[in-house]
């Protein structure tokens, strides 16, 4: 058995914290790391395929040239113009990791690969959702998946909104931490996901605290850090919080991914020796 984790896909709407958890675990030493069941931090996120998308089609507008994958960017509106495109982030996801395995076969033996995307529908939508995370389990090859727990950090849609917000840098406007996601695309992309409701379905089944892979008989080990006391937003904050703050932020998170973590790389543990 070992004791880091091989694969994390880390889950959450938009601006909720999945990416400032992540920055933050890449600032922590290796050994506060272990302390978290993760090994050395190796980092996939679908997101700069979606800013490669915008920016691809503003060059082929100022081209006075069509545009090819999404909408034309403002406050309000934006997102893409063919729903197809989100399997083509799972299918970017699947061939990072092919490349990260290909590069070094051996990564699993010393690191903990993340692996980072936000998925979802309408506001009010039935479940499932078409281009939910189920859909995206449905994509993700079995490779990944049978070495994988999710983490889901969760805040609930009027919160991811706040967040998206609050977080837009207009000098940083593609930026990990900083870019924001449009108003109309928040609500009809990002208005719910269907996190929660698959553990619903795991429940229901006597499978608390996992998903299944749609179609097989994989279930993985899922936790949830309850992000809607804001115990991430110091991460990307620069100048505008105190050393003491800061302190008292930093230990506040790792408590919290602590507890979230260790029960869950129990369930991964089980599920590993089972």
């Amino acid at each position: 058995m070992t004791n880091h984790f091989k694969n994390i896909l880390i889950w959450a709407q938009p601006a909720s914290g999945k990416s400032e958890v992540l920055a933050f675990v890449r600032g922590l030493t290796p050994e506060q790391r272990a302390e978290l069941h993760i090994g050395n931090l190796v980092e996939i996120d679908d997101y700069p395929r979606v800013a490669s998308f915008f920016e691809i089609d503003d060059e082929r507008q100022r081209l006075r040239q069509d545009r090819l994958f999404t909408y034309a960017q403002n406050h309000d509106d934006g997102g893409f113009k063919d729903p197809a495109l989100w399997d083509h982030l799972d299918a970017h996801l699947n061939a990072r990791y092919d490349l990260t395995l290909l590069k070094n076969p051996q990564v699993h033996e010393r690191s903990t690969i993340m692996l980072e995307c936000a998925r979802g529908g309408p506001a009010g939508a039935a479940y499932p959702i078409p281009h939910g995370y189920q859909r995206t389990l449905e994509n993700l090859d079995p490779s990944i998946l049978e070495k994988a727990a999710i983490l889901y950090v969760y805040v609930t849609p009027e919160d991811s909104r706040r967040k998206n917000d609050e977080r837009f840098d207009p000098k940083d406007p593609h930026g990990i931490l900083s870019h924001r996601v449009p108003t109309n695309v928040m609500l009809n992309d990002y208005g719910c996901d269907d996190a929660v409701w698959m553990t619903e379905e795991a429940t229901a089944k006597g499978k608390r605290g996992s998903v299944q892979v749609p179609g097989s008989d994989l279930w993985i080990p899922f936790g949830v850090l309850d992000n809607r006391t804001d115990l991430t937003s110091f991460v990307r904050k620069k100048e505008d919080i105190s050393d003491t703050d800061r302190i008292q932020a930093t230990t506040r998170l790792y408590g919290a991914l602590e507890t979230c973590l260790g029960k869950l790389h129990q369930d991964y543990a089980r599920r590993d020796t089972a």
